[in-house]
């Protein structure tokens, strides 16, 4: 066994597809697993690339990559591998593949859109609540669908393993259906909920899993997700694209505990308020959309068009990124290869530009690690996915709201401030297109982290708005170092 630095046992194995982290404790710790000839022991740490690794005397592949399959699920099939009732799984109806497993359950009186994957960390982040991946389902129900019931379903009602509400509830096409997003899957959680409000399901139909859509795939048919869904995918949770051994590229670690995030839409105030936090809390403060300006402007500079995305792609991998983390600091904000490119940063022609940039995953996570480098201690981060995507398990997430023609004004304020050129046409469709592009994008749409602190910027000042969100990380243990 190699004592260099590599990957634990357990999370090759549960990589590989052979099974989860915990089920490979097991799997060690009976003998089943050996490397290089030799019984494994569990917390073992091996070097994928030399090592030898076998299941039962089974060789393991270091070097293949993962299969993840979109299934439309029909009902009376259930969510298993192995069913002791003989009854239909979802296995049945899928490709046989070497450690392949569902990501999260559907229940069996329930279809629509099922993931299943060899990749067991993938599968692990889709699943779990914190990483914040949200599930759409269209319902009918056997009543019309009131006012009353949207409300209720979204402040939340109690269930009898703790309380559930939807991060989203609107009518859907008929009177008596209605479209719910949820950040987590408990079970039978959807119909629980909606019989609690009084409303009985008899249809209900998984449509969205993240950036997944069902589409129009045939019931009972699966497909394996394009490299653009899978790579949206594990942007989502955090992931990066996986290697050419198919491994998962580790992201630099930070210290959540003293995470802060600021979300919003474009002149939401984000960075000014973040900034304030920044400054009180003495900690680093990172605009990460500052990244995908850098990348707007190297691929501007580069002459290339916004649809081409493998270029786009290639140009955030080779580019190197600096940006200052000291808000009071006269140096350059933001170095691309050294140059400092500030005065470029804000200018109103690179609008289509960044939209597009920001909308290809393979961008997105070539970021991802470069923003995250800063916040090894900590960090105030701003952003349209900082809570979502950037930092998902931040100690304290703010999300902030304002109307279209006060952000474009503050908008207008910050392009002055960066010594730019100010045209209000321009200002005024680069704010609404910003909107329609980052709330409709398939890499990590706009939208408030479930556990966010909403704050409405135009009823609060920035004084205001600054202790009432230092009155936050207050509560939550978060004070200055």
């Amino acid at each position: 066994m190699t004592s260099q630095p590599g990957e634990r046992l357990n999370r090759y194995l549960a990589r590989r597809g052979v099974a989860s982290r915990r089920a490979a404790d097991a799997l060690i710790e009976s003998g089943r697993v050996t490397v290089n000839g030799q019984a494994g022991r569990v917390g073992a740490v091996i070097d994928p690339g030399m090592d030898a690794i076998a299941v039962d005397g089974a060789a393991v592949p270091a070097r293949n990559s993962s299969v993840t399959l979109a299934l439309n699920k029909p009902t009376g099939v259930v969510t298993t591998r192995h069913d002791p009732q003989r009854r239909t799984t979802v296995m049945d109806l899928v490709e046989p593949l070497p450690g392949l497993v569902p990501v999260g359950r559907l229940d069996a009186d329930s279809r629509g859109l099922l993931l299943l994957t060899t990749d067991g960390e993938l599968a692990h982040r889709v699943a779990h609540p914190r990483y914040g991946v949200r599930k759409r389902y269209r319902v009918k129900v056997t009543s019309e669908v009131r006012e009353a019931h949207l409300e209720r379903l979204l402040r939340g009602v109690q269930l009898s393993d703790g309380r559930a509400r939807a991060l989203a509830v609107r009518r859907g096409a008929g009177p008596r259906t209605l479209e719910i997003t949820m950040g987590e899957g408990r079970r039978r959680e959807v119909r629980r909920m909606c019989a609690a409000v009084g409303l009985d399901v008899v249809d209900l139909i998984r449509v969205a899993v993240g950036p997944i859509e069902l589409g129009t795939l045939d019931e009972g048919a699966s497909r394996r997700l394009t490299d653009t869904e899978e790579g949206a995918l594990r942007e989502a949770v955090a992931l990066r694209p996986e290697t050419r051994d198919g491994a998962n590229q580790e992201l630099p670690r930070y210290d959540a505990d003293r995470v802060v995030t600021v979300d919003g839409p474009a002149g939401s105030g984000k960075t000014t308020l973040g900034e304030r936090l920044a400054d009180s809390l003495h900690l680093p403060f990172i605009d990460t959309g500052l990244f995908y300006r850098a990348i707007a402007v190297a691929a501007t500079h580069a002459g290339l068009h916004p649809d081409d995305s493998a270029a786009l792609a290639n140009v955030a991998r080779r580019s190197d990124i600096v940006v200052n983390t000291d808000v009071h600091s006269d140096g350059p904000r933001v170095l691309l290869d050294g140059v400092g490119i500030d005065r470029e940063l804000y200018d109103v022609s690179l609008a289509s530009m960044l939209s597009a940039v920001s909308a290809v995953p393979e961008v997105r996570a070539a970021l991802l690690g470069a923003q995250r480098a800063p916040a090894s201690a900590g960090a105030v981060a701003v952003g349209r996915d900082c809570g979502t995507v950037v930092f998902p398990d931040a100690r304290v997430k703010f999300y902030l709201e304002a109307a279209s023609e006060v952000r474009t004004r503050r908008r207008a304020e910050q392009v002055r401030a960066h010594g730019g050129t100010v045209d209000a046409a321009s200002l005024d469709a680069e704010v609404d297109g910003r909107d329609r592009a980052d709330s409709s994008r398939t890499a990590a749409p706009l939208r408030p982290a479930p556990d966010a602190h909403i704050i409405d910027t135009e009823a609060n000042g920035i004084d205001e708005m600054v202790q009432i969100a230092l009155g936050i990380c207050a509560q939550a243990g978060l004070v200055a170092a």
